[in-house]
């Protein structure tokens, strides 16, 4: 397997767009951790920042410090003229897009387009990918029949329950509305805080609100936050079966995910306890951290699946 990337990392290079990074955003963080792969693997990587809205998003080459994680690597900065590189990399290398891009705005050659949630859900667009494009996608469920599922558990140091009180003893509650707007009118539940996209502003801050509350009552079943709660102790309820139905079980990259079933009622929540959360969310946790353990390794296989599909390509001469 390493012979193969000796073979075909000289030549290989990447654009991965995505908008600046941002600790609200699981999606935009596993883009910038994509490329820090990409380039801890030896292939050249560079970050293209997206702004705007969609579907016309703008795309250019940065090298502002503001943009981008400082413990995360890339290779544009290294660039003495990066516009014409990312030109170059256009033409002979390969583009990987979120899903929220609409079409190929960079008129690029190769194209990933990685499902980082359902098409359209986030901005309401959808990508109108090709059967051109190679895709990507963040989980099965995402995407039927992808070309490769890489997932990446989006998490750090602050994210457990070591020496936070116990579950009984927690003081909070939490409320997070999330991507639920988009498909039912939500509410703060009574006598809960609410979270926030924009609030906590810092993962500590985050963690530790989730390590002193019991339920974190969610309007949005499919969020980073649900697999935050419960490394932290919280214990997640879903809200709503619009998006998707709670009653069948969702599964992710791990298998089936730990959470409660809740009613609403006149801004209160009636719970469906079930006896097996707590083994489910042990189960959760070492598939977790194996799946974190994994990500230079997955992130590997997909590239080297990448690579099999261009060269095979009837629609592409991969050069």
């Amino acid at each position: 397997m390493q012979e193969v990337k000796s073979k075909i990392s000289s030549k290989q290079s990447f654009l991965v767009c995505a908008a600046p990074y941002r600790n609200s955003s699981a999606g935009v963080i596993c883009l910038h951790e994509l490329c820090d792969a990409l380039v801890k693997l030896e292939y050249e990587s560079h970050l293209v920042i997206m702004g705007g809205d969609a579907p016309n998003f703008t795309f250019h080459a940065s090298k502002d410090p503001a943009h981008f994680h400082p413990k995360l690597t890339r290779s544009g900065f290294t660039c003495d003229d990066l516009d014409k590189r990312i030109n170059e990399i256009i033409h002979s290398g390969i583009t990987i897009y979120p899903e929220v891009v609409v079409g190929n705005p960079l008129n690029s050659r190769r194209v990933v387009r990685y499902f980082l949630n359902r098409d359209g859900a986030v901005t309401g667009h959808r990508s109108n990918f090709t059967k051109k494009d190679f895709i990507l996608t963040y989980a099965d469920e995402y995407f039927q029949n992808p070309h490769y599922t890489l997932y990446k558990p989006i998490t750090d140091e602050h994210f457990n329950d070591i020496d936070a009180p116990d579950w009984d003893r927690r003081p909070f509650n939490l409320t997070y509305i999330g991507k639920g707007s988009n498909y039912i009118k939500c509410s703060t539940i009574n006598k809960t805080i609410e979270i926030t996209r924009q609030w906590p502003q810092t993962k500590a801050n985050l963690a530790f609100i989730l390590r002193n509350s019991k339920y974190l009552f969610c309007w949005d079943n499919l969020t980073q936050l649900h697999a935050d709660g419960v490394l932290c102790g919280a214990k997640p309820v879903l809200l709503q079966d619009i998006q998707s139905n709670r009653h069948n079980g969702l599964y992710g990259p791990f298998g089936k995910l730990p959470y409660l079933i809740g009613s609403v009622k006149n801004n209160e929540v009636e719970l469906m306890e079930h006896d097996s959360y707590d083994a489910d969310r042990r189960s959760f946790i070492v598939r977790y951290r194996e799946k974190f353990d994994g990500w230079n390794g997955n992130v590997f296989q997909a590239v080297n699946t990448m690579l099999e599909f261009f060269i095979h390509s009837k629609n592409q001469r991969y050069p």
